[in-house]
């Protein structure tokens, strides 16, 4: 079979979540076969596109037919795919791009003309491959190739390969499904499909193989079989079939081994070709680089470069060329203007090969091969989108070259600019647009203050992410390997400098080292006058002290950006607020140069701010590296630092990493800068202030609002910024900036801080009369500088203010780098035990809110002392009830229907209920006194409270009538009771019901309590308390007081508990004389109080004690829930006990 496919076979596949997906053979092993095929959609087009321009190698083939968007199939196309497969309807659009559009066939479309198929078909064989080979058959007489087949998901994968072959049709197969060796069930080997694929005129069946290099230079020819290809793909290197000695390992002993890149068979599929990376002599085994001889031309100078810079002999100018940078820039220049002034044949030829010399010299230094200056032309030969291809800046302008006006290139469509004339780029012109801001709405302007569009996120991070992961696992390999390849320096074998930093690293002329110093100083004293003295302090409450200290942190990381420019003062904005703030280890990050070294000016500054290490890195690579640590770099606690997108990627990906443990200063974007000026401002200032941002790269934009200027002042300020700009040596980078930088007219400075503020810019230049009085109107921005003598660069490089700032908005929510940026504060409280009683009842109200019990608990801890002051039962509306009898036995002493307050005990104003009654001796009634309307209330609560049945109450409740005894209506909780009345005296016996409740509506002057009454004394206490379970229970407590003779003190002591249904109580003890008749007007004698306080120490803990092993045995929501009281004149004020 004749083909233009490198294999018999296609394998495909999935691309998301920023990688290639593959199961069945590896990724590397993928890249040999040298062709892939991909199933493109509207979710991961940006993969696509990401893998296509870093893969443009390999032949790439993509089924776009669920994108909707042209414009995506052709950026597509522009990526490097080799052919893209679209549905009929879609060719029409596509068929300026020839034979790099398929088709595909789908059920229905067998009516599509032949020409349709031209260059190849694909058919989605959904129903199996059998189903279509008449359309197969129909297809190869009509000349049709390649005919593409693909599987569905159930499809028996060897049968539908051993069809297809059958067939002379290609089949796509899954890469999950391959495998190099013996394949399994329902897999397919590689080596098997491209041996039964080729045809040998040999008995053994070997294939000549054809060995070239990666520029297609023959190295020699040799024998595949079968076994040897599959060993080929498993190692990675050249393997091969002698005739004599089996599979021949190239190098295995010679040591001039090779490194597989792909394999594929030509149009007949009667040879094997091998592309392999030879290392060392040659291939032949005469001393000559290929078996056909000598290598010569461009790959023989290669090669000598590459062995120069290696070992170069003593007075080599190649040698001279790779260590002196500004010699080699200087030759090209040279060389490359000789070229163009080179008129004859043998001129034009002699200029190009010494150009080509020093360019090729200048590549091999910063490790760019051939090979990959090849692969660069490869992808832009397949580009689709066509650029004006105008020359640049001083080269167009040197030659009397003005480029046309680009007719809309950023400009937004219906938006008026000043006075209606054009003012885009004209005569070559670096010129900003203008728009006049009263003239246009308020959408257009924030459009128009849009930042240039960077990559979409899910882009970038498709990129950064693997970057990430690979140097978080492989450490120092990985990260060496990243700088190998992203910043040329492969001579480097370590990716740290360590200090002391040898002195030969900074050596810098008297000049700059003088520079940095200045600056070093200034940005010590501003940063240093922002230490805070002293902690600070605050008493919120009595006996409640909170203060806030700070703290350095410990470990952080400076990335120091390279790209286009060198930066020492990014890391003296860095590193001297960090080496102020006493943080114990500073780790700087910068790319390298191609030499493996950095600027010395950098090396200096991590001197003088007592770097710890300097990362020979950047990127998201470096990021990775310091948030996670290596082998030799140094894990941090925070990095700092601008960057590209990126390098932002990558902080902002870490910093949400709870592996990582690292937080990032502030998210970054391009630089930026927004100057006011009115028609006082210099216009020369004015350009340069612009001018000092927008060299910063393309992406960076700059913003000048032009306050009440008239066309001429405007013009000047114009003027000025094209003179300047066409002055820099970076003046390309300068117009990439300048394409989507702006002015904006506005009537007054009101206005126009309104714009900024709304903008945030990084910079703010208030080029201003009065300047000073207008920074009360800034509200959002990085840095501000004020006036015509404050020029931004003072503020990037020497003034002593931070030029790590907030970018891109950002300056709305956080503010630039600074002393606060390298401490972290922490927070202390300390009370005393009258700020715990003062704030206590608040933290046990908010706790019980929140529902959070371990925060109430956390009180179990407090000495008995303290604990028995701040425990208390929530009473939602606590009363005092009368005593209604004192009794000795069975004789009654004293009856006090209404007591006074001497006696410490008011009526209540409205009801109160009791529970039946125990101590360790005695059980009596339970009382209540209550108003007849009170009781049927307290009636119905109780029945819904407590679940009483539906007898709780009976229909009439116990009163006194006026004849002076007792109704005998008697009714029942349904849990039974004993009750005795006898005949003007009413009598009761015990209640054993645990919820009987008796009314009173008019106390009995006296009543006996009969049962095993044996106390000396008692006197009853009534009231009730609601203690909350949950939320639709509530249960009741009883304090009580008994009094008792103490036979051997010869005195009473009073002993007061709470009852909650049997099993919950606490304890206070205190004294009082006996009770007088009826006044009871004495007071407690204090003669008593020293004799018993050691008594009452006593019994608080055992009380205290008791309620802890209370609160934890039951369950949750048995619990009872407290509340704070400040003290015990508190609780016995609001008891009324007299504590």
């Amino acid at each position: 079979m004749e083909t233009t496919i490198p294999l018999p076979f296609l394998p495909s596949v999935e691309v998301g979540g920023g990688e290639t997906k593959s199961e069945g053979i590896t990724r590397q092993q993928l890249s040999y076969l040298g062709c892939l095929y991909f199933t493109a959609n509207n979710a991961n087009v940006d993969e696509v596109l990401g893998f296509l321009q870093g893969h443009i190698s390999l032949e790439v083939y993509v089924n776009v037919a669920a994108i909707e968007s042209l414009e995506d199939i052709i950026s597509i196309l522009d990526a490097g795919a080799h052919k893209v497969y679209a549905k009929i309807g879609q060719l029409e659009s596509l068929k300026t791009y020839g034979d790099r559009a398929i088709p595909i066939i789908l059920e229905g479309d067998e009516a599509a003309t032949p020409n349709n198929y031209s260059y190849g078909a694909l058919l989605e064989t959904r129903g199996g491959i059998s189903t279509y080979k008449a359309a197969i058959e129909k297809l190869k007489e009509e000349k049709v190739s390649p005919i593409f087949v693909l599987p569905s998901e159930d499809t028996d994968l060897q049968a539908f390969v051993k069809t297809a072959t059958e067939l002379l049709a290609i089949p796509v197969v899954s890469s999950t499904k391959l495998s190099i060796g013996e394949a399994s069930t329902g897999q397919a080997s590689v080596t098997a499909l491209i041996a039964s694929s080729w045809t040998s005129d040999r008995p053994d069946k070997l294939i000549p193989t054809i060995v070239t290099d990666e520029q297609g230079i023959a190295l020699g020819l040799v024998y595949s079989s079968q076994e040897s290809v599959a060993e080929s793909l498993k190692t990675g290197t050249g393997v091969y079939q002698s005739r004599k000695r089996g599979l021949w390992y190239k190098g295995a002993t010679s040591g001039d081994t090779q490194e597989l890149v792909r394999i594929s068979l030509d149009c007949d599929q009667d040879c094997l070709k091998f592309v392999v990376r030879q290392n060392g002599r040659g291939f032949c085994h005469l001393p000559q680089s290929t078996c056909f001889g000598d290598l010569r031309g461009i790959s023989k100078l290669e090669k000598t470069l590459l062995s120069r810079k290696i070992s170069a002999p003593e007075g080599s100018y190649t040698a001279r060329l790779f260590s002196d940078e500004k010699l080699l820039r200087a030759k090209i220049m040279e060389e490359a203007e000789e070229l163009c002034n080179a008129k004859t044949k043998q001129e034009i030829a002699f200029e190009a090969a010494d150009l080509i010399y020093f360019a090729l010299t200048k590549c091999i230094s910063a490790g760019v091969s051939v090979a990959d200056i090849e692969r660069n032309l490869d992808s832009k030969s397949v580009k689709v989108k066509r650029r004006q291809g105008d020359a640049k800046g001083q080269w167009a302008v040197k030659e009397g070259i003005f480029p046309a006006a680009e007719s809309g290139s950023t400009k937004i469509e219906g938006v008026k600019k000043a006075g209606g004339n054009s003012v885009d780029k004209q005569n070559g012109r670096i010129q900003m647009k203008r728009y006049n801001a009263a003239t246009t709405s308020e959408v257009e302007l924030k459009e128009i203050l849009q930042r240039p569009s960077q990559r979409s996120s899910d882009t970038i991070m498709g990129i950064v992410k693997p970057i990430i992961d690979d140097v978080r696992t492989g450490g120092d390999n990985a990260l060496l390997r990243y700088t190998h390849k992203f910043e040329k320096a492969t001579s480097l074998t370590s990716p740290v400098i360590k200090a002391p930093f040898p002195q030969e690293l900074m050596n810098l002329s008297p000049e700059t080292m003088k520079a940095i110093d200045v600056s070093f100083d200034n940005i010590r004293k501003f940063h240093a006058a922002q230490r805070e003295d002293k902690p600070l302090k605050v008493e919120t409450m009595p006996g409640v002290v909170c203060s806030r200290f700070s703290r350095p942190i410990e470990r952080v990381g400076l990335y120091v950006p390279g790209g286009t420019a060198v930066l020492p003062s990014t890391a003296l904005m860095l590193g001297v607020p960090a080496m102020v703030a006493g943080c114990k280890k500073i780790v700087l990050a910068s790319p390298p140069r191609a030499d493996g070294s950095v600027t010395p000016e950098i090396v200096y500054v991590a001197h003088k701010v007592g770097a710890e290490s300097i990362v020979l890195a950047g990127g998201a690579q470096a990021v990775s590296a310091m948030a996670y640590g290596t082998e030799s770099v140094s894990k941090v606690d925070k990095i700092l630092g601008p960057g590209n997108q990126f390098v932002t990627a990558a902080k902002m990906y870490v910093s949400n990493d709870t592996n990582a443990g690292v937080s990032i200063d502030m998210p970054a974007g391009p630089s930026e800068v927004l100057v006011v000026a009115d028609k006082y401002a210099n216009p020369a200032f004015v350009a340069s202030d612009l001018l000092s941002q927008a060299e910063h790269g393309v992406d960076s934009q700059v913003i000048l609002i032009a306050v009440d200027l008239s066309e001429k002042e405007l013009q000047a300020i114009e003027d000025e910024l094209h003179a300047q700009a066409m002055a820099l040596p970076r003046v390309d980078i300068v117009k990439g900036a300048i394409d989507h930088s702006i002015t904006l007219l506005v009537k007054d400075v009101e206005e126009a801080m309104r714009l900024s503020n709304e903008y945030a810019p990084e910079h703010l230049i208030l080029q201003l009369k009065g300047a000073a009085a207008v920074v009360s109107l800034v509200e959002n921005a990085g840095s501000v500088f004020i006036g015509e003598w404050t020029p931004e660069s003072v503020g990037d490089y020497s003034a002593g203010v931070n030029h790590s700032l907030p970018t891109y908005g950002f300056a709305k929510q956080y503010s630039g780098v600074n002393l606060g940026s390298y401490v972290k504060h922490i927070t202390s409280s300390m009370l005393t035990a009258g700020g715990l009683k003062n704030v206590g009842e608040a933290v046990m109200q908010l706790a019980k809110v929140e529902e959070l019990e371990a925060h109430r608990r956390a009180f179990n801890l407090l000495p008995p002392e303290l604990r028995l002051k701040i425990w208390s039962f929530s009473l939602p509306n606590p009363r005092i009830v009368p005593i209604f009898a004192v009794t000795i036995g069975s004789y009654p002493i004293s009856v006090l229907p209404n007591p006074t307050p001497a006696g410490f005990i008011r009526m209540p104003p409205a009801l109160a209920c009791v529970d039946r009654v125990f101590t360790s001796h005695h059980r009596l009634p339970g009382v209540l006194s209550a108003c007849r309307e009170s009781r049927h209330v307290m009636l119905k609560w109780y029945k819904y409270r407590l679940n009483a049945d539906e007898h709780c109450g009976g229909n009439d409740l116990y009163r006194h009538g006026k004849s002076g005894r007792l109704d005998t209506n008697i009714w029942a909780s349904g849990r039974g009771h004993i009750l005795a009345i006898r005949k003007g005296k009413p009598q009761f016996t015990l209640l054993d019901a645990a919820h009987d409740l008796l009314f009173l509506q008019d106390p009995p002057q006296h009543f006996t309590a009969l049962g095993s009454v044996r106390s000396s004394s008692l006197l009853v206490l009534v009231r009730w308390i609601g203690i909350d379970i949950t939320e639709n229970l509530r249960l009741l407590a009883i304090p009580y007081c008994t009094w008792r003779r103490d036979r051997e003190r010869g005195r009473l002591q009073l002993l007061m508990k709470f009852i909650a249904l049997d099993y919950l109580y606490v304890s206070f003890l205190s004294t009082t004389p006996e009770p007088q008749s009826p006044g009871w007007e004495s007071v407690m004698s204090q003669a008593v109080n020293e004799e018993i306080e050691s008594h009452m120490r006593e019994m608080q803990r055992e009380v205290v004690d008791d309620l802890d092993k209370l609160a934890m045995s039951k369950p949750f929501w048995k619990r009872p829930k407290l509340r704070f009281v400040k003290d015990v004149d508190v609780l016995s004020k609001e008891f009324g006990l007299g504590l």
